[in-house]
């Protein structure tokens, strides 16, 4: 197994080589900082690690590109939801595809976390064939969560056009984002 610590804003391009063997990479952001100065905060470091792949689960296609091999949905809080995704691109040639998370009660949309499949540091120019990346989101809510009324969806866009892809079960269409806590 191999663990690897990164400072998230340097040149990140030795990373996928010394996880080239790995079946599953795992990204983390680190602890959050901020200095005096800075209005937002900030990951100090970004954690890589390698991990065996996971056993069972639903797997489900987005059009050609992507294939969402598992996920776990873990209420941290009654307003926190953290949300774990594994990833396989199955596209040669991958195109710059945006994952969208959707947390919808009964009025719409509550929040959302946007990101390329595999997270903010993990660059599409690193994928290789076969190997899964998984990776997290937290989604913050100004209410408690309930599984019984609020659903989280997951779907991938086209940040110039858009445009949704499709969502691929058993070689069928069946829409264009895919629940995860039903």
């Amino acid at each position: 197994p191999i663990s690897l610590y990164a400072w998230p804003f340097g040149d990140l391009e030795f990373v996928p080589q010394l996880l080239a063997e790995a079946e599953m990479v795992v990204v983390r952001n680190g602890r959050l900082a901020r200095g005096d100065l800075e209005p937002e905060p900030y990951p100090l470091y970004v954690r890589y690690a390698s991990s065996p792949r996971p056993v069972g689960g639903t797997a489900v296609h987005f059009g050609d590109a992507f294939l969402l091999q598992n996920w776990v949905v873990t209420p941290l809080d009654e307003q926190t939801v953290q949300v774990d995704l594994v990833w396989q691109k199955t596209a040669d040639l991958l195109p710059n595809h945006i994952a969208f998370l959707h947390l919808l009660g009964p009025d719409g949309l509550i929040t959302q976390a946007d990101a390329p499949p595999g997270g903010a540091y993990w660059f599409p120019h690193w994928w290789r064939a076969g190997q899964l990346v998984q990776e997290r989101r937290l989604l913050t809510l100004n209410e408690p969560y309930d599984p019984a009324l609020h659903t989280i969806q997951v779907g991938l866009y086209d940040p110039a056009t858009l445009e949704r892809l499709p969502v691929i079960l058993e070689e069928n269409v069946v829409g264009d984002s895919w629940p995860l806590n039903r």
